[in-house]
């Protein structure tokens, strides 16, 4: 059966002489959510797509950031989602009840922040992100922690030399 959704958002964006936000609350409802998994095929571990059935997610994004100031421009964002599959999972001749409990890989938050330094020649930037505990099978019996990570980036441009002219013009 071929996955299709229907889903609805509604936010604002805001962008001033300095400030640049925006924030977005989101439903979606999919039916037939085809997910990308491994199952055990007579005893080898295949990758395969299967049908988890209908799942419904909400939440809401936040964004602000700034235009540069002085060449910095720092920046975060939010993430808040509630992610939860309508139907119990059918395998072969097994039913698992997993109707109402929560998506695979779905993070209920995720947090960003950064500051970017931009002159023109020299640059850079500092970040970081947090990712939320994920469940990681159908009957949220396990779970991936949260996780943190971070960025670093430094670089310079330098200066292009000036045309050259062609032989024999002054």
């Amino acid at each position: 059966r071929r996955e299709y959704a229907i889903s609805e958002e509604f936010g604002y964006r805001y962008s001033g002489d300095w400030l640049i936000g925006s924030i977005a609350f989101f439903n979606a409802n999919l039916t037939n959510h085809q997910v990308a998994t491994v199952i055990d095929l007579n005893g080898a571990l295949v990758g395969a797509t299967v049908n988890a059935g209908g799942e419904t997610s909400r939440g809401v994004d936040i964004e602000l950031g700034t235009k540069p100031w002085h060449h910095v421009s720092p920046y975060v964002s939010a993430e808040y989602l509630h992610a939860t599959m309508d139907n119990d999972f059918t395998t072969g001749e097994q039913v698992l009840p997993t109707a109402g409990k929560r998506a695979v890989v779905s993070p209920s938050v995720q947090l960003a922040a950064s500051l970017t330094y931009d002159d023109g020649r020299l640059f850079g930037s500092i970040g970081g992100k947090y990712v939320g505990r994920q469940y990681a099978t159908f009957m949220n019996d396990e779970r991936l922690p949260g996780r943190a990570t971070g960025d670093i980036a430094l670089g310079w441009r330098p200066r292009s030399p000036p045309p050259r002219r062609p032989r024999g013009q002054t």
